[in-house]
């Protein structure tokens, strides 16, 4: 794909991940369209004002939508739009709804010549500690889905959507289909974000912020909620998605003794970063880059946050960094984001700690903060 001319779409721009991707982008010289709908769709016009590359394009309903006119030109297409799990009981999202989402995206972009197509997925697809290769999926039926458990309708969501992707992936292999299914994802907001998300929620959840409000929650001492520490930062959750726009390999295994054949191989990948993450640790880190928090009183009290559960080793150590390595090759190089970590895998040195991550994310939301209390003043 050049870069300098190809156009990508992203759909769910003004979510958290979809924002940063678009950002990544434009950064590499792409032209965007990025898609939003209600009021976060002047907002995402608001927060890009200043990317004269960048496109914004209302879409009510991705399931439903018409994407022939907005898909034209386009060369890939980064399909991250969905509800996540913390906002499920607050939408009239359907396990179908999602599902249709998905395959109308793949269908349209197929029909529309589009060459590549990335799926923001979840690690919930997976089974719960794994495995976590390209056949393994959760458990959940159609009947727990319709229950309303909004975990294990998530969870029904991602998995029967990527096995419908992937289907029309193998039917119609002129389409190149990679699925990244990421785990807790934390790391900062980008800079105009508050054109988006314009306060806070009025009820105090923070749900707005998604995944990142367990890294806000750090900043209230009565807070009691730790979601498990296996995470991932968004940046490099988002330089995934470009790579695998981007890349001209269709490369998908570290296994060099098969070749590519007349059957196209499944690039479904689990992420998460090869650290062991603590809320304990993080708060050590938010005492240490901003004191003024701790002098306020802010922090939770890091004697009584968790530590790393040492049970959950094993859903680190059962993902394959050296695949993601090798399947995501662009001009025979991969970009490196960060040289801590274990040096016997680029796969590995490829995430940012989470040091990096807790920092950089409160720094972030003290920001957002910062613009909140403007918007408000200037009321």
């Amino acid at each position: 794909m050049e870069t300098k001319s190809a156009i990508v779409f992203v759909t769910g721009a003004s979510g958290y991940v979809g924002f940063e991707i678009v950002h990544q982008l434009l950064e590499a010289g792409y032209l965007v369209r990025g898609s939003a709908r209600g009021s976060k769709f002047e907002g995402l016009k608001k927060a890009l004002t200043r990317f004269p590359n960048f496109e914004a394009v209302e879409i009510q309903n991705v399931s439903t939508a018409d994407f022939s006119d907005v898909f034209k030109g386009v060369e890939a297409v980064i399909h991250t739009a969905a509800p996540v799990p913390t906002r499920l009981d607050k939408t009239n999202t359907t396990m179908k709804s999602v599902v249709d989402g998905y395959l109308n995206v793949v269908r349209q972009a197929h029909k529309a010549g589009v060459k590549k197509l990335v799926v923001t997925s979840s690690i919930t697809a997976y089974p719960i500690g794994g495995p976590f290769g390209v056949d393994d999926w959760n458990s959940v039926t159609e009947e727990q889905a319709a229950s309303g458990n909004p975990w294990f309708l998530y969870g029904a969501q991602k998995k029967f959507g990527d096995q419908a992707v992937i289907e029309y992936a193998k039917s119609h292999p002129e389409i190149d289909v990679t699925i990244f299914s990421p785990t807790w994802i934390f790391g900062p907001l980008r800079p105009g974000f508050h054109h988006i998300l314009t306060h806070r929620d009025p009820d105090g959840s923070d749900k707005s912020l998604t995944s990142v409000a367990y890294i806000y929650k750090l900043l209230n001492p009565a807070n009691t909620e730790f979601v498990d520490p296996i995470v991932v930062d968004v940046r490099d959750v988002a330089k995934l998605h470009v790579l695998a726009a981007s890349s001209t390999s269709n490369v998908v295994s570290s296994d060099s003794s098969r070749t590519e054949s007349a059957e196209k191989k499944t690039k479904r990948f689990a992420v998460l970063a090869p650290y062991l993450a603590s809320y304990k640790e993080a708060v050590q880190y938010i005492a240490e880059a901003f004191p003024e928090l701790k002098a306020q009183g802010r922090l939770v009290d890091s004697e009584k946050a968790p530590g790393y559960p040492k049970e959950l080793e094993g859903k680190i150590a059962g993902i394959d960094w050296e695949r993601i390595r090798v399947s995501l090759v662009v001009e025979n190089t991969v970009v490196a984001v960060s040289e801590e970590g274990d040096e016997d895998s680029e796969g590995k040195r490829f995430f940012r700690t989470w040091k990096e991550t807790v920092v950089d994310t409160v720094r972030s939301l003290l920001e957002l903060e910062k613009a909140w209390e403007t918007s408000s003043e200037a009321k």
